[in-house]
């Protein structure tokens, strides 16, 4: 399983904590990190062992089987918008700031097969 992190503050590496113990054993063979801050994204990648992901193109064509989502709530529609297509998402909460984006949402990941579950890791 290939697993895509975008956003590498403070839930992202909650999220990158929890992936590299499945990393461990044997789960998930790749992990690659995505942030908009692409010294934070170097840092937290090699620190992981992780891919450093340069772009949200980079993401989708590194074709991850899960991608979590722990950016900026005002970001999550957009990438979920983007990132339904080619992947299953965790998004961090909250996933929509409102009802249209959400419905949006759940219609897409319905047409496109991949699921799409909100994270509450706190």
């Amino acid at each position: 399983m290939k697993v895509a992190i975008v956003g590498v503050g403070r839930m992202g590496q909650y999220h990158l904590s929890a992936v590299n113990k499945l990393r461990k054993d044997e789960e998930i063979e790749e992990v690659g990190v995505f942030d908009v801050v692409e010294d934070k994204a170097k840092e937290v990648s090699a620190a992981y062992e992780a891919i450093h992901l340069k772009s949200l193109d980079e993401v989708v064509s590194f074709k991850p089987d899960l991608t979590i989502i722990a950016t900026p709530s005002l970001t999550h529609y957009e990438l979920s918008h983007k990132l339904l297509d080619v992947s299953n998402l965790l998004v961090e909460k909250p996933v929509i700031i409102n009802v249209r984006d959400g419905i949006e949402l759940l219609n897409k990941s319905k047409k496109s097969g991949h699921i799409l579950i909100p994270a509450h890791i706190e």
